[in-house]
């Protein structure tokens, strides 16, 4: 059993406790107005206290300028207690992504968040937000060279997160309204005669040395299917004069004609033990080629803002579009949900409609050059 000495001070109240050669200071007191009287440990001499700091402590204490270690440990568990109601926004992405596990695109959340939004916002509620919190986080993204739909993203999943806690009655939402900045999504890229053909021999290249990024572009510029759509892409998604295109941006499934050129892509495309098309790692699905892709941009001499997958999906519609084919069928092509976003093309369309028109009154006007072809002629060929 440990043995202890109590040693009095020079300073009523005031007293050394000594426990196996360790010395520990206590105090005894009653607060000013009660009659309980209270003895309370303070801290070791090695911790830096003394009789004389220990007297002043006694004196504050009695006349309540300072907490009880009772009144303390009260305090630290309210804290704690407050601490555990509180919804920042570092719990609210986690309960967030555990109501959301499904949602395409949680992991690029995910990553935004981290990067951007984490070490400024994590320990905050959104009730403690003020508009000028948004504006310096805009200008900051900014500052740091961030394209406007990228900040348009990260402000967005900041008010997605304070919206999600609201109304899921974890916490009160933001008290003023987060303005989106607006961007323009209705860029579209293309390519050059010339880069076009640069692209197509890299493609082959690529192709018979087994490259399978070599492969989704050839197969982008042949049916106009999106990243997400070439990664979980199955053999069995193959079908006779369709492939099934599994979890599209619209949500839903759906399906694209295989046209001559897919169907030859296809069969070339070198066979593992997976179920994808495209596997990754161990044969599950692939979720990044970006090493690949971006080996293929430079062999082509393409421009460095060229997304080579997206932009040969751009590519693919711009072609289809200025080659006659109507903005209604280049919807369904796309799998658009809606005929906005494949109004971007309109002025190919146009630009088609203007060349045939031109070409028509050519031959009814009987311009030089122009020659009319008979009908009757061309239906006994």
């Amino acid at each position: 059993m440990a043995c202890y000495h109590r040693e009095k001070t020079k300073y009523p109240g005031v007293f050394i406790v000594e426990r196996n050669g360790k010395k520990t200071l206590y105090i005894l007191y009653r607060r000013e107005g009660t009659r309980k009287l209270i003895e309370e440990k303070l801290g070791s001499t090695s911790g830096g206290w003394t009789p004389a700091r220990a007297n002043s402590e006694r004196a504050r204490r009695i006349e309540g300028k300072s907490a009880s270690n009772v009144e303390k440990r009260r305090q630290q568990t309210v804290a704690l207690e407050a601490e555990a109601n509180r919804w920042t926004f570092n719990r609210l992405l986690e309960r967030y992504c555990q109501a959301k596990a499904d949602l395409k695109g949680l992991e690029f959340d995910k990553l935004r968040y981290s990067n951007h939004l984490e070490k400024k916002f994590g320990d905050k509620e959104p009730r403690g937000l003020v508009s000028l919190d948004i504006e310096r986080l805009r200008h900051r993204l900014r500052k740091d060279g961030m394209k406007p739909a990228s900040v348009r993203h990260i402000v967005e999943l900041l008010r997605r997160l304070a919206n999600f806690g609201m109304k899921q009655g974890l916490c009160e939402g933001l008290k003023f309204q987060i303005q989106l900045p607006r961007v323009n999504n209705m860029k579209t890229e293309t390519l050059t005669p010339e880069e076009l053909k640069r692209l197509h021999e890299v493609l082959m290249e690529e192709s018979n040395r087994g490259n399978p990024a070599a492969f989704m572009v050839r197969l982008t510029l042949a049916t106009g299917m999106r990243r997400g759509e070439l990664f979980r892409l199955q053999w069995r998604d193959i079908e006779d004069d369709h492939i099934l295109l599994r979890e599209t941006k619209g949500g839903i499934d759906a399906r694209i004609p295989l046209n001559a050129a897919a169907r030859r892509i296809l069969d070339e495309v070198p066979r593992v033990l997976s179920e994808f098309v495209f596997p990754g790692r161990g044969g599950g699905q692939r979720n990044n080629a970006q090493k690949s892709l971006t080996r293929i941009k430079h062999l082509a001499g393409l421009p460095e803002d060229f997304r080579i997958l997206h932009g040969s999906r751009h590519v693919y519609a711009s072609t289809g579009v200025s080659n006659g084919i109507d903005l209604y069928t280049m919807q369904h092509l796309l799998t658009h949900k809606s005929p906005a976003m494949t109004q971007r093309y309109a002025h190919l369309a146009n630009d088609h409609l203007r060349r045939a028109s031109e070409r028509t009154s050519a031959l009814l006007a009987g311009e030089p050059g122009a020659n009319v072809v008979n009908l009757e002629d061309r239906r006994r060929a």
